[in-house]
């Protein structure tokens, strides 16, 4: 019955963050590890529209990740903004690809699945131009073989669309609050990859100020 479960957490449904950390995912005997199998990095690339507040979560989340724990050569962490096509290069370069995205949905929940396969509850196509082209991006790259196997981790937000009228930088409270919970799930993800983050004894200045009121710049390795 647990293996069921997991099974159709995989092919896309909401999760939590509790299950996601304590329910690691054991390799088989003998299997060679597989960062000795392909040596190339673990991608972790935050896509999203910091203009539009919430829309930007996975800049955010990177940048989050980034100050507060140490990263290993085996982990590459892109700031994405709403770069799109330019992405393929980084993509491509991967072993493995965990995208951290803002998708519309009950605010706050948390998804985990594939380009493939979106889960029930989540409107797609209802954010700015960046998940069309996130979504655009990786359907070519798995048509051409360029894909390595994929996992989207997202957090439900309401869609800014409606409120194209303004800007707004900076993350709802809503969202914010869980943020912790986010990371946990990203940290399972990771780990199942074979990376491990290890926690800064002392987090860098930046992590000490709110999502609210330090905005990333565009494009940067986080």
């Amino acid at each position: 019955m647990n293996k069921k479960r997991g099974r159709a957490r995989q092919n896309g449904s909401k999760t939590t963050p509790a299950k996601a950390a304590a329910t690691g995912r054991k390799r088989s005997p003998g299997r060679e590890p597989e960062a000795l199998v392909d040596p190339r990095p673990v991608l972790l690339l935050g896509v999203g529209n910091i203009l539009y507040g919430d829309e930007g979560l996975g800049v955010y989340v990177v940048h989050r990740l980034r100050r507060a724990y140490k990263i290993p050569p085996a982990l590459r962490v892109i700031d994405g903004g709403a770069a799109g096509w330019h992405l393929q290069p980084y993509i491509a370069g991967a072993r493995r690809v965990v995208v951290v995205d803002a998708v519309a949905g009950e605010a706050g929940s948390i998804y985990r699945f594939s380009h493939r396969d979106i889960p029930a509850g989540v409107l797609k196509g209802t954010l700015t131009s960046h998940e069309l082209e996130i979504a655009e991006l990786l359907r070519t790259m798995e048509a051409q073989g360029e894909l390595p196997p994929t996992r989207i981790i997202a957090m439900g937000v309401t869609p800014a669309a409606a409120q194209l009228d303004h800007l707004s930088m900076g993350l709802s409270p809503e969202v914010e609050t869980r943020l912790p919970s986010l990371e946990l799930v990203l940290l399972a993800e990771l780990a199942d990859a074979g990376v491990l983050l290890e926690p800064r004894s002392r987090p860098l200045s930046e992590a000490r100020g709110s999502t609210r009121t330090r905005r990333p710049r565009r494009g940067q390795h986080a």
